[in-house]
């Protein structure tokens, strides 16, 4: 589900760890039409990089063979459906707007300051995307759906970001997740640069935290339910960088036996 019946490009959020959900074990789920291959389904899951753990634990001999509609698959308890959503990108692409290096300066009396590199900040991507439940008919012009699948998906967008109506909201961290951009082949696409997206070739890719959502305050609804049929928002994803225990800073010192008298 890599792209929309008009050809425009979704991006993939999908729950790493943490937060309310847990991933312990495997569930199964069952083949469909529209994706036989396991690369393709892990893509479509949001999780391209478990395609080979998934050949594994069902013993096929490539990610690209299809696979006959319908076969049982077992697949990791994060692939479940809950656990991931594919939304619209929107109409600028994602920037990355922090994550450089902090520069520190020195003064020094009547002379130029020095400037000291002191670190990197965490990576900061905003993403603007589209919840889109306004569908064109070219017979009939737009036809309006009842909001409810729009409706769904901002709901887990907010679960992924601590905040909703779940058991656990708001109290500890929120999930770390994962986004992506892939095309029919289930392979990785540059919407979302591929530095920052899991490839081959970049295998210890950031994963985030959502760290603002900033929604568009004129959104289109359904006159009859009052969901909405077409959300704008720009998510905005901080790095999560994982704590590293520092060691002690006391010195080891060996020691001996003490001489006998």
């Amino acid at each position: 589900m890599p792209f929309t019946g008009d050809g425009t490009p979704l991006i993939s959020f999908a729950v790493e760890r943490g937060g309310d959900a847990r991933f312990e074990g495997t569930r199964t789920i069952r083949v469909r039409k529209g994706a036989r291959t396991i690369k393709k389904i892990a893509a479509n899951r949001g999780h391209p990089e478990l395609a080979p753990k998934i050949k594994q634990m069902n013993h096929v001999r490539s990610a690209y063979k299809k696979l006959k509609i319908g076969r049982a698959l077992k697949v990791p308890d994060k692939l479940s459906a809950e656990f991931f959503f594919h939304v619209r990108a929107g109409d600028t692409a994602p920037t990355i707007i922090q994550g450089y290096a902090q520069i520190d300066t020195v003064n020094r009396s009547e002379r130029s300051a020095l400037s000291v590199f002191s670190g990197f900040n965490p990576i900061v991507m905003q993403i603007p995307i589209r919840f889109e439940g306004v569908d064109r008919d070219h017979r009939y012009g737009f036809q309006m759906s009842d909001g409810s699948g729009v409706e769904n998906d901002i709901a887990e967008l907010e679960r992924m970001a601590g905040r909703g109506n779940f058991p656990g909201a708001a109290v500890g961290p929120s999930s770390i997740i994962r986004v992506s951009t892939t095309g029919t082949n289930g392979n990785p696409i540059p919407l979302i640069p591929l530095n920052y997206q899991w490839t081959k070739n970049n295998p210890n890719a950031p994963v985030w935290w959502i760290s603002d959502i900033e929604w568009d305050a004129d959104p289109i609804r359904n006159p009859h339910t009052g969901e909405r049929v077409r959300q704008l928002c720009v998510v905005e994803l901080t790095q999560y960088v994982r704590p590293v225990t520092a060691g002690s800073v006391v010195t080891r010192r060996k020691h001996r036996n003490p001489k006998k008298v």
